[in-house]
């Protein structure tokens, strides 16, 4: 009988233990940018021979990305809610997207992500660090929360200890004394202390109330961020964040241990990656100037926006759609588009071009809509020019759309 107790107290405690490990608890990235995964790192590399590390992920692979797992990123002051601990790694919930798969309606937007990369709110206390000096999360699930205490970088900014991603969120403390710049709460992973930082206004998106003037703002800001004088944001599959730039330097095309062809930028260091993948691009514009818009990929988009009707007129901020990739109606009256375009087609970048560098024979916005509507096909055309695909499955999707679907915010 004694054993039979012993046994059952081991258990409980093995239970008890356990359940502390994978006790949910809200968490802020502490970290510029912070890759996510879908599966534990340590996982991944008992499954293969690859050796990587979260400093060592690679810009973007070829064929289905598998020497490259990111799928998304965090940046600084981004909530998210912790699942589960196994080492130096947490599988997080992260609020401001979800993901589904065709023909299923579940949302999913679990991943994996070094611990290091976040500190608890519960540590947070510990440190006597104030809760309510981070913004609070936006959230597909609470779509309505106010943000009148917070701003958004539109732009990369530098402090003391780290340079922040555009779109990176921060409170206003209560007394502003600079008319050209605004003083916001930072947590210092380093000191572990709360700091102020006075962030120039030029860097901060403005506020707006209604849709048109929010998707103004954000096709205006996508296109400095594609004709920026800095030098170019790099595509890199799963990001979400632009904190530096580089030069439009040739790539090049290596393989991992495993003979997995990847892309590397020799004008790019070591460590994690920052820069945007098509559909991280949309996610983050969006999102930086307050539009209310949660799909992280191409297919989830896909499944929520509605398609351009017969009669309605296509409009800057509309998405041209097709089967793994998003492209940015960017300027309707001169014919251009904004897109995070890879590697594969001879590109990289985040760009800006003419709509007739994107599709052979399409010289107009006129043309597109034409070719949608009689559904003919298009031919996808390279940087050299030369029709790489012949595109059947395509859709023009309405941005505005976002605001006629009740169901986004459930």
């Amino acid at each position: 009988m004694r054993t039979i107790l012993l046994i059952l107290c081991t258990l409980c405690v093995s239970c008890f233990l356990r359940a502390q490990t994978n006790t949910e608890r809200k968490a802020i990235t502490i970290v510029p940018v912070a890759d996510l995964l879908s599966q534990s790192l340590t996982a991944r590399n008992t499954n293969t021979k690859t050796d990587l590390t979260y400093d060592s992920i690679p810009i973007s692979g070829q064929y289905e990305n598998k020497a490259c797992p990111r799928l998304h990123q965090l940046i600084y002051n981004e909530t998210v809610t912790v699942l589960e601990e196994v080492g130096d790694e947490v599988k997080v919930n992260v609020p401001n997207h979800f993901c589904q798969q065709e023909g299923s309606p579940l949302k999913q937007s679990n991943y994996w992500t070094a611990k290091k990369n976040i500190i608890t709110f519960d540590e947070l206390k510990k440190l006597n660090i104030n809760q309510n000096s981070f913004p609070k999360p936006i959230s597909y699930a609470n779509p309505n929360t106010s943000t009148k205490d917070t701003i958004t970088l539109g732009y990369p900014f530098k402090s003391d200890f780290m340079t922040f991603s555009a779109g990176t969120r921060f409170v206003k403390i209560s007394k502003q004394s600079d008319n050209n710049a605004v003083s916001v709460y930072a947590f210092n992973p380093k000191s572990r202390k709360q700091e102020i930082l006075v962030i120039p206004k030029n860097l901060i998106i403005p506020h707006h109330n209604k849709p048109h003037e929010k998707i103004d703002e954000y096709i205006k800001l996508i296109r400095s961020w594609a004709q920026t004088p800095q030098g170019v944001i790099p595509y890199v599959w799963g990001g979400c964040s632009v904190i530096s730039f580089c030069k439009n330097q040739p790539y090049v095309e290596k393989k991992d241990i495993d003979a997995h062809p990847f892309y590397s930028r020799t004008d790019r260091n070591k460590g994690v990656q920052n820069g945007l993948d098509c559909s991280g691009l949309i996610l983050r514009g969006t999102q930086l100037c307050g539009i209310p818009y949660y799909y992280k990929n191409s297919t989830t988009l896909a499944k929520n926006l509605l398609p351009l009707k017969k009669n309605q007129a296509i409009e800057n901020g509309d998405i041209i759609w097709f089967p793994g990739h998003v492209i940015v109606v960017s300027d309707v009256k001169n014919n251009l588009v904004v897109e995070a375009r890879g590697y594969e087609h001879g590109y990289g970048i985040v760009q800006e071009t003419p709509l007739n560098e994107q599709f052979k024979n399409i010289i107009t916005y006129a043309d597109l809509v034409k070719a949608f509507h009689e559904k003919r096909p298009l031919a996808r055309l390279n940087k050299s020019g030369e029709v790489v695909k012949t595109l059947t499955n395509y859709k023009i999707l309405t941005l505005k759309s976002v605001w006629q679907l009740p169901k986004n915010n459930k």
